[in-house]
């Protein structure tokens, strides 16, 4: 999918005819949460040609075409409308954290993506509660 394609279903779920420049702020917000929330370095969508490669369509229309119709209803201030695709985003949000190892490539991960971090054991043995030597 590309942005003209995700542009047209925003639109066709709002009943709104809003241009694809908006529509890729909205777009890119969701990548950044996506990002954000999940340690990934997913890129944002920067032309209307291009297909969008680092998720599949199943999860633009699943993540990104809800945020841009949340995006769209709010700015015309059907905030009713607007909770509803915000509910729709953050469900799909929860079934990508769940199924982000296959659905999000090694290419787009950050460190801490699984979810393992590196313990810090540089400061010994002798240190209790909040830093506190003993």
């Amino acid at each position: 999918m590309n942005l003209a394609d995700i542009t047209q279903a925003a639109n066709a779920f709002t009943d709104e005819n809003y241009n694809s420049t908006i529509i890729m702020h909205y777009v890119n917000t969701a990548i950044g949460i996506i990002n954000s929330r999940l340690k990934a370095k997913l890129p944002f969508i920067t032309s209307e040609v291009d297909d969008y490669e680092a998720l599949d369509d199943s999860w633009i229309m699943s993540l990104l075409v809800p945020y841009a119709a949340y995006g769209i209803k709010m700015n015309d201030g059907s905030l009713n409308e607007a909770q509803n695709y915000l509910m729709a985003f953050e469900s799909a949000m929860r079934d990508l954290e769940e199924s982000k190892l296959t659905a999000i490539s090694e290419e787009y991960r950050e460190p801490g993506f699984n979810g393992v971090y590196k313990a810090d054991l540089s400061r010994g043995i002798n240190v209790g509660w909040f830093g506190r030597r003993r």
